[in-house]
């Protein structure tokens, strides 16, 4: 009970002379609110924490590369590095046309920002810088454009010390990470180069070991980078390369990586194709093939 206090003792306390009441007491829940805070902080550290990936996207190299929002897609590689996947990142940077008058392209370092800690772009897991295409524009030079967009632009990190990271269920963009979880981690390391006669003609399903995974799948305009179809089937890429399909080799382009639209224990391997004319068009293919335990490829 908290006594209150009479006009002298009143003057006692303002006057710092003699002690305080005996009949005041601290309240009974005051006393217990450390163990509270400490409670609540020892199960926020149990339950983990969530990690988003980075939202902004800027370039260095060009002083006049402007930044771009971005949604990265969480991934995981086989070595538990939390990886975020961007495609269509559009870049379009006027700068003066150096001295001479001959318009060059100059590489562009990527930087994250907004996402939780630090990330990096380059090895092991990418290039660490991207060369947009440049033309001459007034008394400038473009680098990029309106039509031009970066594809499969890698952002990384190392999970934090002693914790394991999932993907997280409803968010495609962030991760679950804690002392202790599934991390989905590849059983076995992708193939460095497929022949087009070795890729799965089948879906992927979750009763088939290895299928093509239509959803991680595009076409795209092989000189801008910009997208010309998502969603790619097998049958569509087949049709789309048409007499330059059965020799073609398509290179490993990330390590391998567990997806939101895979379930524990399945992981995806990321392939780009060479070029290839499709009327007046020249396009490549980026391909992803599902697997479930080793991936049967040849």
């Amino acid at each position: 009970m908290l006594t209150r206090l009479s006009k002298p003792h009143l003057r006692s306390r303002l006057g710092g002379s003699g002690p305080w009441p005996r009949q005041i007491a601290v309240l009974p829940f005051l006393r217990v609110l450390p163990l509270l805070a400490l409670a609540l902080l020892v199960c926020t550290q149990a339950g983990g924490s969530e990690l988003a990936c980075p939202s902004r996207i800027t370039f260095s190299g060009l002083a006049s590369a402007p930044g771009s929002s971005a949604q990265g897609m969480a991934r995981l590689d086989g070595q538990a590095r939390l990886l975020c996947l961007y495609q269509g990142i559009n870049l379009q940077a006027l700068a003066p046309r150096p001295a001479g008058g001959t318009c060059r392209p100059v590489p562009l370092q990527p930087m994250a920002g907004g996402g939780s800690g630090t990330w990096r772009f380059g090895p092991p897991v990418g290039p660490a810088s991207v060369t947009p295409p440049v033309q001459q524009s007034g008394n400038g030079c473009l680098h990029g454009g309106g039509g031009f967009a970066i594809t499969g632009l890698i952002a990384w990190r190392e999970p934090p010390a002693g914790e394991v990271c999932t993907l997280h269920p409803d968010a495609p963009s962030r991760f679950l990470c804690g002392a202790s979880g599934d991390t989905a981690t590849p059983v076995a390391a992708c193939p460095v180069q497929l022949q087009a006669t070795s890729i799965p003609t089948a879906a992927w399903t979750a009763e088939t070991p290895t299928g093509f995974l239509a959803p991680e799948s595009l076409l795209l305009h092989a000189e801008t980078g910009r997208l010309a179809q998502t969603n790619l089937s097998f049958r569509q890429l087949r049709e789309a390369m048409g007499p330059a399909f059965p020799r073609a080799i398509f290179l490993l382009a990330s390590p391998p990586f567990a997806s939101s639209t895979l379930p524990p224990g399945s992981y995806a391997c990321l392939y780009t194709g060479p070029r290839f004319a499709r009327g007046r068009q020249v396009l490549a293919a980026n391909i992803a093939i599902a697997c479930t335990g080793p991936c049967a490829l040849r």
